[in-house]
């Protein structure tokens, strides 16, 4: 499956990633992970919302 992409500012906008995803079990986070999350100030919601927001955070984008 092929998802497109339309980049309205490429200056503001340099790089930009996405993926398909299929077949995800969406569960509670773990403690460690929910952890992370409490002491960045964010509130954990579920496994899925919670990795792309820890990959946001580790990359500086939050």
């Amino acid at each position: 499956e092929r998802v497109e992409v339309e980049i309205l500012d490429p200056a503001g906008c340099p790089r930009y990633t996405a993926r398909v995803i299929e077949e995800v079990k969406i569960t509670e986070s773990p403690f460690w992970l929910k952890r992370k999350l409490y002491s960045a100030g964010m509130r954990p919601i579920n496994s899925v919302v919670d990795i792309a927001n820890l990959v946001m955070l580790e990359m500086g984008h939050p």
